[in-house]
């Protein structure tokens, strides 16, 4: 063996490993902490362009109308369907989105966004009325009358609760 082909020694080797590791074992919990946090924001970010597109349809609706067009819990749940189910993306909504696994739900005009990968506050998803909620609030709110209050059209969360809208 010829003496002057120098490597490494396994310890040098040892010593590299165990800086990767050291630095591995701080970087993956900022990066799932990233990936919570970014998928959280996609979900209301499709709430407010799911709120758009359906403010849109209602508008199409009524410019293109030669009778009063009804604003009803019914007619935006009505327009929420058409929204969801348009493909073509006529009212600008491109769909829920694909990364994040996001799944959109209407039920009566109250549209919840939620994803597997969770939500960095600890919640389920994230609720929206479509026919006048300000703020979205987290899955498991009720409403509770009193105006907007900050908290999406007087809607107080309960911890622990699922939703009954």
């Amino acid at each position: 063996m010829n003496k002057s082909a120098r490597g490494f020694t396994i310890a040098e080797l040892m010593v590299a490993i165990a800086i990767i590791g050291i630095l591995l074992a701080i970087a993956l919990p900022y990066y799932a902490h990233y990936k919570k946090t970014s998928c959280d924001q996609a979900t209301l970010a499709d709430l407010y362009n799911l709120k758009a597109a359906v403010h849109k349809k209602l508008t199409d609706d009524l410019m293109t109308s030669q009778s009063v067009v009804a604003t009803s819990d019914e007619a935006v749940s009505n327009a929420v369907e058409a929204v969801l189910a348009d493909t073509t993306g006529k009212y600008g909504f491109p769909g829920p989105t694909v990364k994040c696994s996001v799944n959109l739900t209407n039920n009566q005009g109250v549209v919840t966004a939620s994803t597997p990968m969770g939500t960095e506050q600890g919640v389920g998803g994230w609720m929206l009325r479509m026919s006048g909620g300000k703020d979205p609030v987290p899955v498991g709110a009720q409403n509770g009358g009193g105006g907007d209050k900050g908290n999406g059209g007087g809607w107080n969360p309960l911890p622990g609760c699922t939703s009954g809208y």
